[in-house]
């Protein structure tokens, strides 16, 4: 499954439709995106612990935006580099199951 604005929303406790807030959902899973390739991590299609790296980081940018904390603070950084050691070379999932 990839992810999308869609699993993104329900990530966040189900945050309703929103053509603004959809647009600044893409941005932040779009950059989440970015940070997985500058760590080494590829675009995996089919692997949940990918998917759910990508959510935690897209989320934590949006709940970051206009608060002036650091969207990378600490504890986001060490989970961070915790997926990345583990998806660097995970491969993809058994479509199976």
């Amino acid at each position: 499954m990839a992810v999308t604005v869609e699993l993104l929303r329900a990530f966040l406790n189900d945050l309703p439709p929103d053509e603004a807030e959809d647009a600044v959902l893409l941005d932040c899973l779009s950059a989440a995106r970015s940070w997985a390739r500058g760590a080494g991590i590829p675009d995996y299609r089919n692997n949940a612990q990918y998917d759910m790296a990508l959510c935690a980081l897209a989320a934590r940018f949006y709940d970051a935006r206009g608060t002036g904390e650091p969207a990378l603070d600490e504890a986001t950084r060490q989970m961070l580099n915790s997926f990345a050691l583990q998806l660097r070379y995970a491969g993809e999932d058994d479509a199976g199951g």
